[in-house]
């Protein structure tokens, strides 16, 4: 097992033990190294990927449900990637398409459970987490916002918070 697994592999037997038993067992593979040489055809499927700095350092967690996982890890390499680091390793999950939906939800619950480790271990965060639970308290406030006002006259919607804190 590649040692950049050793936690990850961990948290992926853990949610495997909530899925139902048909979902085919979720695997950690090898997606590629800093150049994007395609190391795997799992690549062309959805799935979770993960971005490693050049000291195997796990940086960004992210998912890809309505495309193929290498076409979504490319916005990260080049010019124009939005990331403070250029990625070294990649290594991803992969989902047949019957079973993609259930890769956002494995991106959240990898993110949660590693944050919690992080900030207990260091006080680091992944670079995707701060712009995450913005962007779902954001999502719930357009979603649920105007219906719990609707329905209950004490409930209020949940402020979005400020970007900028």
């Amino acid at each position: 097992m590649n040692p950049r697994w050793t936690r990850l592999q961990e948290l992926l037997g853990e949610f495997q033990t909530l899925l139902t038993g048909q979902v085919p067992k979720l695997e950690i593979q090898d997606g590629f190294v800093d150049n994007l040489e395609t190391r795997s055809l799992a690549l062309k499927k959805p799935g979770v990927y993960f971005l490693f700095d050049a000291a195997s350092v796990l940086k960004y967690v992210g998912s890809a449900t309505n495309q193929p996982m290498i076409d979504r890890i490319r916005t990260y390499f080049g010019s124009d990637s939005r990331l403070p680091f250029t990625p070294k390793y990649v290594d991803i999950v992969p989902f047949e398409w019957e079973w993609c939906f259930f890769a956002p939800a494995l991106e959240l619950y990898l993110i949660q459970k590693i944050e919690c480790q992080r900030l207990l271990a260091s006080g680091d965060k992944l670079l995707n987490t701060v712009g995450m639970i913005a962007g779902l308290r954001e999502w719930f406030n357009l979603t649920y916002g105007a219906a719990l006002s609707r329905t209950s006259p004490e409930a209020e919607p949940v402020a979005a918070p400020d970007p900028a804190t």
